[in-house]
């Protein structure tokens, strides 16, 4: 199957060229990972990229439980790109190397907090049967509370709409 080739800034125009130096503006004036794919259809990538700002910088429930979730979906999906920019991004929240190097091994990993614990088996959850049980919603609603809990699951979706992109595209991983 053939990819589309990589889009060249100085031949853009339009809304194409504005959305394209809109969000490299974001990432040190390149283009990374799924984006010049999505920035072929500018509304889309701007409102994309306008969420993806929103919920990766600003998570409701806290960085180290937000990357979790990213890691979870991004082996889930073998999106390469994505695990590897989370990578460190999750070890710069806090989240603890084992529980990385076991989620890279698909091993269930050993959790010293209960949050982690919980937004492990939430997503793992979700990964497997596209939906949680009643008790897996009531437990995410107690320790969460709706709000943060919907913000969760919306990033676990925006993720994954993320790292469809990424392997259908093949988009490769960062050095």
């Amino acid at each position: 199957m053939s990819r589309p080739p990589q889009l060249d800034p100085a031949h853009l125009e339009g809304d194409r060229k504005r959305v394209y130096e809109e969000i490299a503006a974001h990432h040190r004036g390149t283009l990374p990972g799924p984006w010049p794919i999505m920035v072929r259809i500018p509304e889309a990538a701007e409102l994309y990229h306008g969420l993806y700002r929103r919920l990766c910088v600003k998570p409701r429930i806290g960085t180290r439980l937000f990357e979790l979730m990213v890691l979870l979906v991004a082996r889930h999906w073998e999106a390469e790109f994505q695990w590897v920019i989370h990578e460190r991004r999750s070890l710069e929240s806090g989240l603890s190397r084992e529980i990385i190097d076991a989620i890279r091994e698909r091993r269930v990993p050993l959790f010293a907090l209960d949050d982690e614990r919980l937004v492990y088996e939430l997503i793992e959850e979700l990964n497997q049967t596209r939906t949680l049980s009643a008790a897996a919603y009531e437990r995410a609603i107690v320790a969460f509370g709706e709000d943060d809990f919907t913000e969760l699951i919306l990033g676990a979706g925006t993720y994954t709409a993320l790292a469809m992109v990424i392997n259908v595209f093949g988009v490769p991983a960062p050095a």
